[in-house]
């Protein structure tokens, strides 16, 4: 309701004027409100209009429960996703002091009586000698576990088991951390280690490498050597102005072993292997990966068991064989891979080789 005017009539009878609009017609009540008057008129008039109500549009019940899930998630602090869990480190090197898994720099881990040592570790520390076989089960690779467990308690004292060679030189280091900072270590007769300084390239000048760069690339991985450190840079003597990666070269090796271990170029062989043990890298004496595979050469046991010509004149069909005449299959003397029947071939029928097209027959 809303009040328009209050006002005391007068003593003359109240006529509202005439309005043409019914619905703006507003409501009088008269009456007395004043409880102190003597008189019996009215004496207070009231004029009221009825409030206009809004029109209110009720909203689906789809619509008010995605609001309220809104609400209250605008409300509520979004949560953090879980974290991911840690990865769980690997065996702890006693030598080097980590647990990085590098086959490439640093060798296998091998685990024995509660010793956990790199390959390369033990090879390369100063005061460990091979005094066994490496087949010999109660050492760890040629080790006795005694001087293993030696070595380790002197590493604690000194702080690190491998030093330079150089005589007036007193740096020692862990593998992992000279890798990192230019060392060198070789592989073969006493297993000597340089540190950055006494170290000097066989086939590159350090300094001029430095100043003017290396536009050249590795061509087993075919990606730039410029940025390289001394260490990191193989350049075989067979080939000159050739560069390798030494990782590249050093994976190499492990997969041809020193067997099959040759130059990638020209398949030099000797020199080729005597130049990579000044570089530092490991040739293990064993055979090549790929010949270590299960049944990794089946398919050359296999002898094909049709004519291969290319018009084949047997009646029978290209798989029929027969013990003898024309029509007999012969495998090719030198390759196995090619067979044929006689008359297929042009040869005689009493002929007992057969040389394809591929190995120079007709």
């Amino acid at each position: 309701m809303v009040i328009t005017s209050v006002y005391k009539p007068p003593s003359t009878p109240f006529s509202w004027p005439h309005i043409t609009n019914p619905v703006n017609k507003p409501n009088i009540i008269t009456g007395d409100f004043n409880s102190h008057n003597t008189h019996g008129d009215r004496n207070l008039v009231i004029t009221y209009r009825p409030r206009k109500r809004r029109r209110t549009v009720s909203k689906s019940v789809g619509e008010s429960t995605k609001s309220k899930k809104i609400e209250s998630l605008i409300s509520k602090p979004a949560s953090k996703p879980a974290p991911s869990p840690a990865p769980t480190p690997g065996p702890l090197c006693q030598f080097c002091r980590t647990s990085e898994d590098n086959e490439v720099d640093l060798g296998p881990i091998h685990q024995k009586d509660g010793v956990t040592v790199h390959y390369y570790c033990m090879l390369l520390s100063s005061g460990l000698v091979q005094t066994t076989r490496p087949s010999d089960k109660k050492s760890l690779l040629g080790f006795t576990m005694a001087d293993i467990e030696k070595e380790l308690r002197r590493g604690k004292r000194l702080g690190a088991t491998i030093g330079c060679c150089i005589s007036h030189c007193r740096k020692a280091f862990h593998l992992s951390c000279g890798r990192k900072n230019g060392t060198m270590h070789q592989f073969f007769d006493t297993y000597s280690s340089f540190c950055a300084e006494h170290w000097s390239h066989p086939g590159l000048d350090k300094v001029t490498r430095l100043e003017k760069g290396i536009s050249k690339i590795c061509l087993i991985c075919r990606m730039s050597v410029g940025k390289s450190t001394a260490n990191e840079i193989v350049c075989p003597p067979c080939c000159k102005g050739t560069y390798f990666h030494h990782s590249c070269m050093q994976r190499y090796a492990l997969s041809a072993g020193v067997h099959f271990f040759k130059c990638p170029l020209c398949n030099a062989t000797k020199d080729f292997q005597k130049a990579m043990l000044l570089y530092g890298l490991y040739i293990p004496d064993r055979d090549a990966s790929w010949e270590k595979e299960p049944n990794a050469f089946q398919e050359l046991l296999e002898r094909p068991v049709e004519c291969n010509a290319s018009l084949c004149g047997c009646p029978n069909g290209t798989k029929f064989t027969a013990r003898s005449g024309n029509f007999k299959l012969l495998t090719c003397h030198y390759c196995g891979s090619y067979s044929s029947h006689r008359a297929c071939a042009g040869i005689s029928p009493k002929a007992q080789l057969l040389i394809c097209p591929d190995c120079g027959g007709t």
